[in-house]
């Protein structure tokens, strides 16, 4: 929804993924104390133990990619790289994380590491084409700026994804 609100510039669905980023936050910390929960009454050993401890990284990975790919200021400037591509991306190495570790399949998890490459460098070609647009129309800075954010959080969520999956090879 963050990515669709960026891509047509609707404030109030940025609004409502703001809203339920609270509600993600209170998640995360329910996990939090279920994975304490069972390390102190369970006492895990071997692949239980590699599986929670797992779970427990994968979980903060989860919270820090729920963020609002898009801020405000970004919506009065109408000339974007190819955003849209980068977020497909992002939610289609998502997808392959949670694939990898429903199906417990390491390569499944390893295939994810070369897409987070694909992000690397759409982010730079994306910051590229944003100063060259700042030359032309020094107007846009602020609004450039802002897009230049949203494509290093793009990138860093597949950096995040890329850590779910180092730990579900982990578990594996």
């Amino acid at each position: 929804r963050a990515g669709e609100a960026v891509l047509t510039f609707d404030r109030e669905l940025a609004q409502q993924v703001l809203v339920r980023e609270r509600r993600v936050n209170a998640l995360e910390l329910k996990i939090d104390s279920d994975v304490e929960d069972i390390i102190a009454l369970y006492n895990p050993v071997a692949i239980d133990l590699r599986f929670v401890l797992a779970m427990l990284k994968i979980n903060t990975n989860l919270d820090e990619l729920f963020i609002s790919w898009m801020l405000p200021e970004c919506f009065s400037l109408r000339v974007l790289p190819d955003i849209g591509y980068m977020q497909a991306q992002v939610l289609a190495m998502l997808e392959l994380a949670k694939k990898a570790l429903q199906e417990e399949s390491q390569d499944l998890a390893t295939s994810v590491f070369a897409k987070d490459n694909l992000l690397d460098e759409i982010n730079a070609e994306a910051t590229t084409i944003l100063a060259g647009y700042i030359a032309k129309h020094p107007d846009s800075v602020l609004p450039c700026l802002n897009l230049v954010s949203v494509f290093r959080k793009l990138e860093r969520s597949g950096d995040h994804i890329t850590n779910i999956a180092e730990e579900i090879v982990f578990f594996i």
